[in-house]
């Protein structure tokens, strides 16, 4: 009796161990899915559609300020000058605007 009841607790814990198994198969076949999902759906999205998508979101969110081309494209130049010394006030101010877009750039809409 005792040795059958001891088969029978060593058979539950291979259905365990075999469940357990399964279980993590089941989910590494998940994750190896949802990654080749991923890729096939990142191989699709090309740096245009991306930059589109960009765009859009950006606009939906934030409005340009109407001569922040003008503004950037002068701060970069400033930036990487080899005229203007980095204590200069107007590379300070330059690397400010850019590192701090917001306001400067663009304001929320």
């Amino acid at each position: 009796e005792l040795q059958k009841e001891n088969i029978n607790k060593i058979n539950i814990a291979q259905d365990l161990a075999d469940l357990e198994k399964e279980n993590i198969d089941n989910k590494k076949n998940e994750k190896l899915a949802v990654k080749s999902l991923f890729k096939q759906t990142q191989d699709t999205l090309t740096p245009e559609i991306n930059q589109i998508m960009l765009e859009a979101i950006f606009n939906k969110l934030f409005k340009p300020k109407s001569d922040w081309k003008k503004q950037f494209t002068s701060d970069y130049n400033t930036i990487n000058s080899l005229d203007i010394k980095h204590s200069d006030p107007r590379y300070l101010n330059a690397q400010y605007r850019l590192t701090h877009p917001k306001n400067n750039y663009y304001e929320d809409r």
